[in-house]
């Protein structure tokens, strides 16, 4: 149990952070999303790599026991705090991202955030995709 909660502490956090910001804040936009999730995706495997790939021995072993280094940033850090952690660095990085790179055009947002989930508005590229006028088939039986 302890293993999966761990993992998932180190892959979902970026996940929900760009996935809250793409919902209630509108200037959220591709890069900062893409660059909020690859940052959080390195940092959360670094931190697996970290944990995973060191033994600690039990107590009482004679053993080396892991480089204070390794301590201060794995062992002194639970998971569950990491994976806060993790979701404010990433959020952090999409948020600078996106405020660096032109935001996206208001056309290009409707219903897709909280704030625009009554419009009425076709959203831009919407209407390209007519399904219901798409040419039919001849499809013999076989």
């Amino acid at each position: 149990f302890n293993y999966i909660q761990s993992i998932t502490s180190y892959l979902a956090p970026p996940i929900c952070a760009v996935y809250l910001l793409a919902i209630f804040w509108p200037r959220t936009n591709e890069p900062g999303a893409f660059w909020g999730l690859m940052v959080g995706l390195v940092v959360g495997l670094i931190r697996f790599g970290l944990e995973f790939g060191v033994t600690v021995p039990p107590c009482g072993s004679d053993q080396p026991r892991p480089p204070a280094w390794w301590q201060s940033l794995v062992g002194d850090i639970h998971y569950l705090h990491f994976g806060l952690l993790l979701w404010g660095i990433s959020g952090a990085v999409a948020i600078g991202v996106s405020l660096m790179t032109p935001p996206p055009r208001r056309e290009e947002l409707y219903r897709l955030t909280w704030w625009s989930k009554d419009a009425t508005e076709v959203r831009e590229g919407e209407d390209d995709h007519n399904f219901d006028q798409s040419p039919k088939q001849n499809l013999k039986p076989i």
